[in-house]
């Protein structure tokens, strides 16, 4: 995604299963774009100012690298995409992280509800200003500063890679096209979408980001929601939609109608990934073929709930929708896409209770101690689309991910 953007591989399925246990499958197959369907023909310290932070990066002060706390790996263990970094290194900087203010752009002045809130122009504003801001703080293992710029399932996954460093590029660096997504809007929650395209520390590909913006009320600020993306294959660009807007530069508003539909995808492909990994086989015939459709639920299929792990533990893992208001939905030209987080509870057990010594191997949340159970709590933040209009024969696509494998981790003792 940005700086600090890296699953394992993006645009791939990230093991649900933290290889520092002894991973189940290993996702890491080279990444590609997705498969799009066939259409019909037709910590208080020395606050610095932003650009005294940038050009303490661009000397090359942060070269940070991955440490790894058990399930703080975040799926993100050997990718060739994300960046090798040093351990050591990566404690240094968040010993003394960057900090600073959320740009001014984020909280300017908000009509109040019954005007447009947020214009094309507004959009541009705030998604640049933003951008350097997050890129700094991934960077820079900026957590103070992403709580003030993130929320929800980005905030989860920004801090969680920025404190390992698992970042598809160890220093700030700018996109090279981007696509916002606005609907004309006059109340709030105001939201919109932006797609980026951006470099990665692998030269050869190119990173597609999806980031979803919103602003609850007049009164507070915009914030990252969600930030999800995938990676082209080596030697080839990602595509961006192209969406079809009025002279005004807004989107055609999506129907009530088609708006249930895409959030009903999510209840689905939720059900899916459930179904696979309750049975051990993945279903046939919901979601196009692809990383992050049939291929990521044989994946999660090849160890069912109630076996033995590679890890050696018994795994129990259930998938939730995200909630109506948090499904993003957009037009993109000739079709429509849906983005959000589905939730991921994974519960281990073993026949000796699991253990958490002093290597915090269950990651710095847990204390040290023999618990009959250890839950980790994740997201997976992933985008649906499916053509527009729909047509019989033509399955939805999921496409890109950011499998956080864990939001919180907790322990019931014996």
């Amino acid at each position: 995604m940005s700086a600090g953007y890296a699953p394992v591989d993006p645009g791939r399925p990230v093991s649900p299963y933290p290889q520092g246990l002894g991973a189940a499958p290993s996702h890491s197959r080279l990444p590609a774009q997705p498969v799009q369907p066939v259409m019909p023909a037709q910590p208080r310290r020395q606050r610095r100012s932003w650009p005294a932070m940038a050009a303490l990066m661009s000397v090359g002060v942060l070269a940070f690298v991955a440490t790894f706390y058990g399930l703080r790996a975040l799926h993100h263990h050997g990718d060739e995409s994300s960046s090798a970094l040093d351990a050591t290194t990566r404690a240094e900087a968040c010993a003394s992280p960057v900090v600073g203010d959320p740009p001014a752009e984020l909280s300017t002045r908000a009509p109040a509800p019954g005007r447009t809130v947020i214009t094309p122009n507004g959009a541009e504003k705030v998604f640049a200003a933003f951008w350097e801001a997050r890129e700094l703080a991934l960077v820079g293992c900026g957590l103070d500063l992403l709580r003030e710029l993130d929320d929800g399932p980005a905030l989860i996954g920004d801090v969680s890679r920025a404190h390992c460093g698992c970042l598809i590029r160890t220093e700030p660096g700018s996109y090279t096209a981007k696509q916002i997504y606005l609907e004309h809007q006059t109340g709030y929650p105001a939201t919109f979408l932006v797609e980026v395209a951006t470099s990665m520390h692998d030269a050869d590909r190119t990173w597609l980001e999806r980031m979803v913006f919103r602003r609850n009320a007049p009164t507070t600020p915009w914030k990252l929601v969600l930030d999800t993306g995938y990676a082209s294959d080596p030697g080839a660009q990602v595509t961006m939609g192209r969406p079809i807007t009025t002279e005004d530069g807004y989107l055609e508003v999506v129907s009530a109608n088609q708006r249930a539909e895409m959030v009903q995808r999510f209840r689905t492909y939720a059900r899916y990934l459930q179904s696979a990994k309750d049975s051990g086989k993945a279903p046939a015939g919901q979601f196009a073929p692809g990383d992050w459709g049939d291929r990521l639920a044989e994946e999660i299929a090849a160890h069912p709930n109630g076996t033995v792990q590679k890890n050696g533990f018994v795994l129990h893992e259930t998938f939730r929708a995200p909630r109506n208001r948090d499904v993003e939905v957009v037009f993109t030209g000739r079709s429509i896409m849906a983005c959000g987080a589905l939730s991921v509870r994974s519960v281990f057990t073993g026949p000796d209770g699991v253990t958490q010594d002093a290597g915090r191997y269950w990651g710095p949340d847990l204390d040290p101690g023999v618990y009959r159970e250890v839950v980790s709590h994740g997201v997976d933040q992933t985008c649906l689309s499916m053509p527009v209009p729909a047509f019989a024969g033509v399955l939805p696509v999921a496409s890109g991910g950011d499998w956080t494998n864990e939001a919180v981790v907790t322990g019931t003792p014996v």
